[in-house]
């Protein structure tokens, strides 16, 4: 059996102003304080190996972790966040242009998941980057892991997980609405024997 500790990323610029933000936004000051908090709780885990998505938030939540921990750390992009429109970066994610965005992608991907909106990633890109996450941690030798990540990946696992790895655009958008927002530094765990199972959820 394998366990997994997916982890959301700590605070990062842009996350206290719930906006758009760049792949480039670093922690903050909070952020870097609860990654030292993290990297204490993952120390009692005892994992075999570190996975970081690649955006600068999570390798430097990762990288605090490792250096409190000593685990051999990787980088992989299928744990990346979801590549939104350019066109969004730093706007509100509460505002009017927002909304009319998150409804556009909505209509567009009932229609055509292959559709694209501007340079946004669109949903069977997302469902086969998923997928090769989860398929590369089965592969792995080690049976306790921890990918540092980000709260719209970890929720789309989620789900897929829910469904065996079936995906369905509209229903992703509209459960990750009603699961509520996860915590910075959140730990949720899965197990995989011959299935993924979702052993806990957001623990802090």
């Amino acid at each position: 059996m394998k366990t997994v500790y997916f982890v959301r990323h700590g605070q990062a610029e842009g996350n206290e102003a719930a906006v758009f933000k760049s792949p480039d936004a670093l922690l903050t000051k909070q952020g870097v304080e609860e990654s030292y908090v993290l990297a204490q709780k993952v120390k009692l885990l005892k994992p075999a190996l570190l996975i970081s998505g690649p955006l600068s938030r999570t390798k430097q939540t990762a990288e605090i972790i490792q250096s409190e921990v000593g685990i051999p750390m990787t980088v992989e992009n299928f744990f990346s966040g979801v590549q939104h429109a350019s066109s969004m970066s730093g706007k509100s994610k509460d505002g009017e242009e927002a909304q009319l965005y998150l409804q556009s992608i909505k209509r567009m991907y009932m229609d055509d998941p292959d559709a694209h909106y501007e340079d946004a990633e669109n949903y069977s890109e997302l469902h086969k980057r998923l997928c090769g996450g989860l398929e590369s941690l089965e592969q792995l030798q080690e049976t306790s892991i921890v990918v540092v990540t980000h709260e719209s990946i970890i929720k789309s696992l989620f789900i897929l997980v829910l469904h065996n790895k079936e995906y369905n655009p509209v229903f992703n958008i509209d459960l990750k609405k009603h699961i509520g927002n996860m915590t910075n530094i959140g730990i949720t765990t899965f197990e995989f024997a011959d299935t993924w199972k979702l052993i806990g959820w957001n623990e802090n």
